[in-house]
């Protein structure tokens, strides 16, 4: 009998769904699952402290790294090609075999991250790959990664196996469809999610509240101005609005899962009272929260998000663990 191969099951939706999506895309799907992909290790996290260096090293096999908490600055060196890319929750990274690198950890907190290390065929060219893909534009791509880190029960060889081939469909999904958010200013982008993980801790700290742009740039030490263009260049959105947008899709979430009141859930994300969430939530949603609850139970919560392609901000800010 061969491998298991299944996948949890929020994954395989999600696997389902997004194939769907791109059966009417102009790419060759599949195309290095025909080759042979051999992962060398099931995936794994490693841990690091604020500040925390790793590096330099030669890469002796491929490798798929992504951000799971805080961020990097990853350094890269293909001959004489050198590029530095930020890594956030996120965003994936692929690393090529005998590439140069090494990474700078998030100054201000610990940061985390999963990888992969897999073989190809000793003639595959991948000098010209692209570095980094956002998985806000490749939902496949980032039901793949969860699906890598649940490794169905089974023996060592078959999810040897199963991991090869979610690796190999990764690649093919890394590789066929373009990023559409990469703007190639890296150093806004840097700065742009630097701004995200401030945010992020001090919600983690204090719960969701207004943050505003003066406390960001003042805790990053950049002019407001400076901070709004680069988070406006990397989300196509500016901050205020963004991190509203964020707590309002928590509030539609709650109204739709959870028995709490419009004052509690305003209370937990971050508004005033029930009149600012109210206000608020009925300019972006188009009907107050006692309406949405009751009318739109089976909408979509998070759709002012999916419109503006702010999934990637949504994760990134809604795990507060």
């Amino acid at each position: 009998m061969g491998a298991d191969l299944s996948f949890p099951c929020e994954a395989t939706q999600l696997i389902a769904l997004a194939t769907w999506r791109y059966r009417s895309l102009p790419c060759t799907f599949m195309t290095f699952v025909s080759s042979p992909v051999l992962v060398r290790s099931l995936a794994n996290v490693a841990e690091y402290p604020a500040g925390a260096m790793f590096g330099p090293r030669q890469m002796s096999s491929f490798e798929f790294v992504w951000v799971l908490r805080g961020s990097a600055t990853w350094h890269i060196e293909m001959g004489e090609d050198a590029q530095a890319h930020p890594l956030t929750p996120g965003t994936i990274a692929l690393s090529p075999l005998g590439a140069a690198e090494r990474y700078e950890w998030d100054a201000t907190q610990a940061s985390s991250h999963a990888f992969v290390h897999f073989e190809l065929p000793a003639d595959v060219d991948a000098s010209e790959w692209p570095r980094t893909r956002r998985m806000a534009q490749l939902p496949l791509l980032a039901a793949l990664c969860d699906s890598l880190l649940s490794p169905a029960a089974g023996t060592d060889q078959t999810m040897r196996a199963r991991s090869s081939h979610i690796v190999g469909l990764m690649l093919d999904v890394f590789l066929e469809h373009e990023d559409e958010g990469d703007t190639g200013d890296h150093a806004l982008e840097a700065l742009a999610e630097r701004a995200v993980s401030y945010v992020k801790g001090t919600w983690s700290a204090t719960g969701m509240r207004i943050i505003a742009i003066v406390e960001i740039a003042r805790a990053l030490d950049v002019s407001p101005g400076y901070l709004s263009r680069s988070f406006r260049s990397h989300f196509g959105i500016g901050p205020a609005r963004a991190f509203e947008m964020v707590r309002l899709a928590r509030a539609a979430v709650a109204l739709q899962r959870t028995s709490s009141t419009v004052a509690a859930i305003a209370a937990e994300c971050g508004f005033s009272d029930e009149f600012h969430l109210s206000k608020r939530f009925s300019s972006r949603y188009g009907s107050p929260p006692g309406a949405f609850r009751r009318d739109h139970g089976e909408d979509e919560p998070l759709a002012p998000l999916v419109e503006h392609r702010l999934m990637s901000l949504w994760r990134s800010l809604t795990d507060l663990t």
